[in-house]
C-alpha cells in the first residue's frame, strides 16, 4: 500500500495540471446549481470547494448545497465548509456530497460546527477504486442527528430460487431507530441490469411490526436486483444493497424435458425416455397417453423422482399407434409439456403349424389368421439351420390366407420356418419356428426278370439320396396290404435282389421302401407286379423311426 501511494500522489500532481487544462478549456463540465456543484463525466477534478457565508442566515427555505460527481477518474481535493454563523439558519441545511464510480479520491473533508438546527450531512461514495482520505468531522452535540435506521436483512416470499414467471414477489424487512424514529422505507429494484431503478413504498404492519411492499411478476428468465432505502425523522438515510452486491433472484424459467421416440415395443408395450428435469423446483412428471395426435389424453404414470427419466407404458393392443406427451410438473402447479411422439406397438403373430402333405420336393404349410387392422403382408422365410430365419421366400399381402404350398425343395431335407408378420408401419412379429422334412426320392420298381417256380429277381432304379439308409422289400399275398419285410439292402448302389422260397402259381404282391435317415416314415400302397405301374403316395406311417417313401408296383408271377 505505502508503494501504491507515492505513485498515485505523483500522478495526482500530473493529473491536476491536466486538470487545470481541462478546465479551461472545457468549463462547461463543471456548473453551479443551487448553491451547490455539480460535476458529471468529469475525467479530472483537482480541488472543488463549496463555501457558504454568513449572508445565508436570512434564507426563508430549504437550503441544500451539496456536490455531486459521477463518472470521475480523479478526485483530488473536496471541501464543503459551513461557517459558525449558519447556525442561525431558520430552516434544515442538506449538505452532502456524492461520489459514484470515482477512480480515485484523495480528500473529501466536510465540517460541520455546532448547528441548533438537525443537519443531516452525509458522504456518499460508490464503485470507487481508491480512497485516500475522507473526513467527517462532526462536534460531539451532533453525533445522534446522523445515526441512521438500523435495516435487517430482508426477507423475500416466494424465496430468491423459487421465484415462478409472472409471480409477485413479496419483500419483507425490519427497519429501527430508537434516537429518531423511522420515517419511511422503500424498496428499490430494477431488472436485468438496467440502469434506472423503480421503486415502491413499503408499508408498515403494525402485527408484525415489518415493513413490506411486492415487486411485481416478471417474465421467464428475469434477473431482479433490489436494495432497500429508509429515512429516519431526521433525515439520517441508511441503505441495505447486501454490501453493494444486492440482493437478487432470477424468474425461473419453465424447462420441459425432450422426449424421445419410443423404442423396445412389444405386442402390448413401448418404452418412453426423456431428458432430465431441473430437481430444485421439480415436484412430478405426468405421462400422457392418447390415441389421437389432436388431444392430451390422459395421464398414464405419475413419476415423483426426478432423475427416473424411463417408462415402460403396458396394456397396449398390438399394431395400435399411440401419442405421449411428458408433462412437467413445478412447484404452485406451474408446468411445462415436452414435445409430442408417436410409437406403434407390434403387430400380432400368428402360430405356425407344422407342415403337411409333405411330398419329395415339396411342404404346405399353415397358420393362424392375424386380425390386425393395419395388417399388410406376411413374409415367409426359410432356413437350413434351427435358430436362423433365413432368407424370404414369398410375400402374401391377403390377411385371409392361412396356408401356403412351398415348393421347390430337396428330397430328404430337412427345412425351418418363420411367418413374420408386417403392419403399415413396417413393424414386424414373428411367429414361432417349425422344421418340415421332405420325402427322400422314391425308386422305380421293374418287373421281374427272371423267375423260377420258387423265386423271383426283383430290380429297382437307385436312390441316390444322400441321407440314404436302406432299401426294404415288402411281401404280400394280398392286394393293398403292405405285407411283412421280406429283406433289406444296406447298399444303395446294389438295385436287384432274388426273392426266394416262393410257391409255385401263386400271386405275390411286392413294395420296395427307401428310409433315410430323418427319422420319419411314409407308407406307400403296394400294388401287383402283373399290372406293369409304379406309383408314389404322399401318406405318412410310422415304423422303426425312419422316414421311408415307397415305391410300388404290380406284378405278375
Amino acid at each position: 500500500m505505502w508503494g501504491k501511494l507515492p505513485r498515485l500522489f505523483f500522478c495526482s500532481n500530473l493529473l491536476l495540471v491536466c486538470i487545470v487544462v481541462g478546465l479551461i478549456f472545457c468549463p462547461r463540465q463543471i456548473h453551479a446549481e443551487k448553491q451547490g456543484i455539480v460535476i458529471d463525466g468529469a475525467d479530472y477534478n483537482s480541488t472543488t470547494t463549496t463555501t457558504y457565508p454568513s449572508g445565508l442566515v436570512n434564507i426563508s427555505g430549504n437550503v441544500t448545497p451539496r456536490i455531486v460527481m459521477e463518472y470521475a477518474d480523479f478526485a483530488g481535493r473536496f471541501s464543503l465548509n459551513k461557517p459558525d454563523d449558519l447556525s442561525n439558519v431558520t430552516s434544515e441545511a442538506l449538505p452532502r456530497i456524492t461520489l459514484e464510480y470515482a477512480d480515485y479520491i484523495f480528500s473529501i473533508n466536510p465540517q460541520k460546527p455546532s448547528l441548533d438546527v438537525l443537519i443531516p450531512p452525509r458522504i456518499t461514495v460508490e464503485y470507487a477504486d481508491f480512497i485516500c482520505d475522507t473526513n467527517l468531522v462532526f462536534p460531539e452535540d451532533l453525533i445522534t442527528l446522523i445515526t441512521p435506521p438500523q435495516i435487517d436483512q430482508p426477507l423475500q416470499d416466494p424465496p430468491q430460487n423459487k421465484v415462478m414467471p409472472n409471480q409477485n414477489a413479496t419483500i419483507t424487512v425490519n427497519v429501527t431507530d430508537p434516537e429518531h424514529g423511522v420515517k419511511n422505507a422503500t424498496l428499490e429494484y430494477n431488472t436485468n441490469n438496467a440502469t434506472t431503478w423503480q421503486t415502491k413504498t413499503m408499508i408498515f404492519n403494525s402485527t408484525s411490526n415489518l415493513y413490506y411492499a411486492t415487486i411485481p411478476g416478471q417474465s421467464e428468465g428475469t434477473l431482479v436486483k433490489h436494495r432497500i432505502v429508509a429515512y429516519d425523522n431526521a433525515e439520517n438515510m441508511a441503505v441495505e444493497d447486501n454490501n453493494g452486491q444486492y440482493y437478487a433472484y432470477t424468474v425461473h424459467t419453465l424447462m420441459p424435458v425432450n422426449l424421445f421416440d419410443p423404442s423396445d415395443p412389444t405386442q402390448n408395450s413401448l418404452k418412453l425416455s426423456w431428458t432430465q428435469a431441473p430437481e430444485d423446483i421439480f415436484v412430478r412428471y405426468e405421462i400422457y397417453i392418447s390415441a389421437s395426435p389432436y388431444e392430451l389424453g390422459t395421464i398414464f404414470q405419475e413419476i415423483t423422482n426426478s432423475s427416473q427419466t424411463t417408462c415402460n407404458v403396458t396394456g397396449l393392443i398390438a399394431s395400435t399407434t399411440y401419442h405421449f406427451v411428458v408433462r412437467v410438473v413445478y412447484i404452485q402447479d406451474f408446468f411445462a409439456d415436452s414435445n409430442k411422439v408417436t410409437g406403434t406397438t407390434l403387430p400380432t403373430p400368428v402360430i405356425l403349424y407344422t407342415p403337411t402333405e409333405r411330398t419329395n420336393s415339396s411342404l404346405l404349410l399353415h397358420w393362424t389368421q392375424n386380425n390386425d387392422t393395419n395388417f399388410k403382408e406376411y413374409a415367409l422365410y426359410r432356413s437350413s439351420a434351427a435358430g436362423n430365419i433365413g432368407t424370404q421366400i414369398v410375400a402374401i399381402t391377403t390377411r385371409t390366407s392361412t396356408n401356403w404350398n412351398t415348393t421347390n425343395l430337396l428330397s430328404s431335407t430337412t427345412y425351418y420356418f418363420v411367418l413374420r408378420v408386417l403392419n403399415i408401419q413396417n413393424l414386424t412379429s414373428d411367429s414361432n419356428q417349425v422344421e418340415g422334412t421332405t420325402l427322400p426320392t422314391s425308386v422305380v420298381l421293374y418287373e421281374p426278370s427272371t423267375h423260377t417256380s420258387s423265386s423271383l429277381l426283383l430290380s429297382w432304379a437307385p436312390n441316390t439320396d444322400s441321407s440314404f439308409l436302406r432299401y426294404e422289400i415288402y411281401l404280400s399275398s394280398t392286394a393293398g396290404d403292405l405285407g411283412s419285410i421280406n429283406a433289406t439292402v444296406t447298399d444303395q448302389t446294389k438295385t436287384s435282389y432274388n426273392v426266394t422260397q416262393l410257391s409255385p402259381s401263386t400271386v405275390y404282391y411286392f413294395t420296395i421302401r427307401v428310409a433315410n435317415s430323418k427319422k420319419s416314415l411314409l407308407r406307400l400302397k403296394p400294388s401287383r407286379w402283373r399290372d406293369f405301374a409304379h406309383t408314389s403316395y404322399s401318406r405318412f406311417a410310422h415304423n422303426k423311426n425312419y422316414f421311408i417313401h415307397i415305391a410300388d408296383v404290380d406284378t405278375k408271377q
